[in-house]
């Protein structure tokens, strides 16, 4: 193998790793609200008082579902990537075959 080729091949594999370490924080953050406390929707000051309703603050929490959006991305990503290397390792594995005279 050349250097290049393995270069990028460590690249690829390093990338996929660290990818995974965050996907398996935002597996679990994904569907909590973000720790930082949210300013009232019309100034920068903290809501205080008045009625709280956690779930509906979970639902709409726009930190989390920015989260949530970017894990759907990375794992339709990640299976595409998936699938385009099979592709690829299959087509070249049959031509190398019948380059060395296999059918």
């Amino acid at each position: 193998m050349t250097t290049k080729l393995v270069g990028t091949l460590r690249q690829v594999a390093e990338e996929a790793f660290r990818l995974a370490v965050i996907m398996e924080t935002a597996e679990d953050v994904q569907w909590m609200p973000s720790s930082v406390p949210r300013p009232k929707d019309d100034t920068t000051e903290r809501a205080s008082g008045g009625y709280s309703d956690p779930t509906l603050n979970t639902v709409t929490d726009p930190r989390r579902l920015a989260v949530r959006e970017a894990m759907v991305k990375s794992t339709e990503t990640l299976e595409q990537t998936r699938l385009t290397i099979i592709r690829q390792r299959e087509e070249l594995e049959s031509v190398v075959e019948n380059w060395n005279g296999g059918y």
